[in-house]
């Protein structure tokens, strides 16, 4: 809303909060699927999203993290995807509100998703039963930022330790095994995260020296 002034005969009347502008109209967000490491773009088209430079633009929001939008034209606003994480299935949760607006959805069935986490190789791919080895794993969308990665070998046997390190490169190390091979899996710290595993597998074969860490 704005205020309203009228000058008559050199006398000044003030109307406050007189006069709004008609609200946005959302017509469309897409697409609403991106990779982890965030910096895709957002559409938002509709009408109402105001003729200058510099206004604020309706709220984006995927999952609890905010998207940052530009004007574009009365009729389209870009937002810039922030980093995540694939989630389980519908994806996360995307809140799109009217400028200044801290309640209400517009689009409450609408669900973004990350693409999902692919693991490409583990290096190195043969230890020893000992534990204590540092075993990078390499592929895409670990995310933009640490997600407080896990990696699991076999039927559930934790790494003793597990570090994120860039959105294609995630490091453990090993805790002791006995001999065998072990399928390797990855899942992130975020609630309602995908599991990602690797086709390769851990071995450790018999009387393998130490210096192969």
């Amino acid at each position: 809303t704005r205020d309203v002034r009228v000058l008559l005969g050199g006398a000044e009347n003030k109307l406050s909060a007189a006069f709004s502008y008609d609200s946005g109209v959302f017509a469309g967000l897409a697409p609403l699927k991106g990779a982890a490491a965030g910096g895709g773009v957002l559409t938002l088209q509709g009408v109402n999203f105001g003729k200058v430079k510099g206004l604020e633009v309706p709220s984006v929001m995927i999952g609890s993290t905010k998207a940052a939008g530009t004007w574009q034209s009365d009729t389209v606003v870009l937002y810039t995807v922030p980093p995540g994480v694939k989630a389980a299935a519908p994806g996360l949760a995307v809140t799109v509100r009217q400028p200044g607006a801290t309640s209400g959805n517009a689009y409450p069935g609408a669900f973004f998703a990350y693409d999902a986490v692919q693991l490409t190789s583990i290096k190195p791919s043969v230890s020893d039963t000992v534990g204590g080895a540092i075993l990078t794993l390499t592929g895409v969308n670990f995310g933009g930022t640490d997600a407080s990665p896990m990696v699991f070998l076999g039927s559930g046997v934790e790494c003793l330790s597990t570090k994120w390190v860039s959105d294609a490169s995630t490091i453990c190390t090993t805790p002791p095994l006995s001999e065998g091979t072990y399928h390797v899996a990855w899942l992130s710290g975020v609630t309602n995260s995908k599991l990602a595993t690797l086709t390769a597998e851990l071995a450790t074969p018999t009387g393998l020296a130490a210096q192969l860490k």
